[in-house]
């Protein structure tokens, strides 16, 4: 995944994204619940910018989903890591398992 980038205090553009497995095939989305968090990259872990935050499944069975920031979720600028949590009736699934989805708010001018 490339590094998603958005303006300060905006909330357009959405980020759209595959979710994939550890071998690079999209994930079937059909009946989960698919949630993103991201902080910053140099903050404490399990301080999140974004929590919980629903993603749209615009297509499950080829897992691509689509997030709809706040300006408020935008407000700090930074770079930052993502995941998506995956809900599969109870049991989650955390992707990227080896990485994480790059953001960069940068500033307006």
């Amino acid at each position: 995944m490339s590094v998603y980038k958005i303006k300060k205090g905006t909330a357009i553009p959405s980020l759209r994204a595959v979710i994939k497995d550890s071998a690079g095939t999209p994930i079937n989305l059909t009946g989960t619940t698919v949630t993103f968090r991201m902080r910053l990259a140099s903050g404490p872990a399990g301080v999140y910018a974004v929590n919980r935050v629903m993603a749209f499944t615009t297509n499950g069975s080829d897992g691509s989903v689509e997030i709809f920031f706040t300006a408020l979720e935008t407000a700090v600028v930074g770079s930052y890591m993502g995941e998506f949590v995956i809900n599969w009736a109870g049991s989650l699934q955390i992707v990227p398992n080896d990485d994480y989805a790059q953001i960069a708010i940068v500033e307006t001018l």
